[in-house]
């Protein structure tokens, strides 16, 4: 079914068309590309984030990679409020707790791989081009086969986004941080904040920054949806490192997989590295001139100076044999970035604040359907799927709503880039048909849409009721 429209979409997920994902416990019925009939395998995935982000190009994969044989479950918000969740979630994974789950690439260097650390070495990899060409080297294989020394499998290595290093005082060289304590990621993260002269902080994500005077876990669309522009306003516009999510797998649920499937979770991982790419890249632009209005100040720091205090830190790396190859073929595969600078321009059309990042929801019966938009009445089936619980995610210049119809298990309905003007929403879907527009307002925790360009259902969908802000 052709993905014409806003309103097609949703209509899609509601009517239970081809192509969609959703956890439904141990075997859910295929409707992905199996074959009618067939069973699919459900593989629960432990995620500590309450959303699943950049990981649901993976769970895309899998589902296209498998033939609809297996699905991806989102365990979200596992061991939530951890500040330090790594090591318990590559012990769950090994207990077989849960199927698979993602870990930091930093988390491997506690259970005595550093095969993974120059992925996240200060300066190492500091553009996306460059991540990119790692991912899809063969190099990024044999790390994925070194993360069998810490007792689990290595599925996939996905994108990440960015880091960059902001502070509440202005700073350019390693002078500059001498004594300063830092938000940073254990293993070489940490390591560099020491070699810097700094003092690491462990910074739970979204975590409080009172005791902090900087934070090299930021990347942009975080930044943006934890405001923390007004606290740590300096931002130096290089990359310190990326933050790409390891997918694991335990040994005994890896052994009960066919090597068909086995074969097939291999493949998402390195086809979703560039959907995964595309979505961080977008949530980024959308992101930026958002930032420059709530203060954020972008300068270009003094990297050679920086590059000098964290050399010890690479010495150190280069003794693993793994490690010191996937730096040379790091330091062959980087070209200059050309990827438009990360700056605040004089003026930015995206307005001030745009439709809120967070999770709302909403539900429709046949009757406020009817009564909202009366032509509906002429698309019988979409009436037949009332009442509709929908779940909106929007975060930073992009949108999923999740549908869940008469009580079935939620599927994607809509997955699409925002960008804003004043009061009018865009929507692409970026499937090369026309874009949807509609006028937005929020009043408290209620997001309202108007004048919205699709068809009488997706008018239902979005005008109908308010969609309320859960969190």
């Amino acid at each position: 079914m052709p993905r014409s429209s806003l309103s097609r979409t949703v209509v899609v997920a509601l009517v239970g068309g081809a192509g969609l994902l959703a956890g439904c416990g141990d075997v859910a019925t295929d409707k992905a590309g199996g074959g009618e009939g067939h069973e699919a395998r459900v593989l629960r995935l432990a995620n500590h984030n309450p959303e699943p982000g950049e990981l649901e190009p993976f769970a895309r994969e899998v589902a296209r990679a498998s033939h609809g044989r297996l699905r991806i479950e989102f365990v979200n918000g596992w061991r939530e409020g951890e500040s330090n969740s790594e090591p318990g979630v590559l012990d769950d994974v090994r207990a077989g707790k849960v199927d698979l789950g993602w870990v930091g690439a930093r988390a491997f260097k506690a259970e005595g791989v550093r095969a993974l650390d120059p992925l996240v070495a200060p300066f190492a990899v500091t553009d996306y081009a460059t991540e990119e060409k790692l991912l899809a080297s063969p190099i990024a294989a044999e790390m994925l086969d070194a993360v069998a020394e810490a007792g689990v499998r290595g599925i996939a290595i996905l994108p990440g986004p960015l880091q960059r290093l902001g502070m509440r005082e202005p700073w350019r060289t390693a002078a500059d941080l001498r004594g300063k304590r830092i938000g940073a990621p254990a293993g070489i993260g940490g390591e560099a904040v020491k070699a810097l002269g700094a003092r690491p902080v462990a910074v739970g994500s979204g975590g409080s920054l009172r005791a902090v005077d900087g934070s090299g876990q930021l990347h942009l669309t975080a930044f943006l949806a934890n405001h923390y522009a007004p606290t740590l306003p300096y931002v130096a516009t290089q990359a310190l490192w990326p933050r790409p999510p390891v997918v694991i797998a335990g040994s005994r649920v890896w052994a009960r997989l066919s090597r068909a499937d086995r074969n097939a979770l291999l493949e998402a991982g390195r086809l979703a590295a560039g959907p995964g790419l595309a979505l961080i890249r977008a949530g980024e632009r959308s992101a930026l001139p958002l930032l420059c209005r709530q203060g954020a100040r972008f300068f270009r720091a003094d990297v050679a100076d920086l590059r000098r205090a964290v050399e010890p830190v690479y010495a150190e790396m280069r003794r693993d044999a793994v490690a010191a190859r996937v730096l040379a073929a790091i330091d062959g595969m980087r070209t200059p970035d050309t990827a438009a600078p990360i700056a605040c321009a004089a003026n930015h059309k995206t307005a001030a604040g745009g439709p809120p990042s967070g999770t709302y929801t909403w539900t429709i019966t046949r009757a406020e359907a009817l009564q909202a938009v009366p032509a509906v009445a002429q698309q019988p089936d979409f009436l037949a799927q009332l009442p509709a619980f929908f779940r909106a995610v929007i975060r930073s210049g992009h949108i999923v709503i999740y549908v869940s119809s008469r009580g079935a298990a939620e599927e994607v309905g809509f997955d699409a880039d925002i960008s804003v003007f004043e009061d009018r929403a865009e929507f692409d879907a970026g499937d090369g048909h026309d874009k949807q527009t509609a006028r937005w307002s929020l009043a408290g925790d209620d997001l309202r849409f108007s004048d919205v360009t699709s068809g009488a259902d997706g008018q239902v969908v979005m005008t109908t009721k308010p969609w309320t802000r859960v969190r």
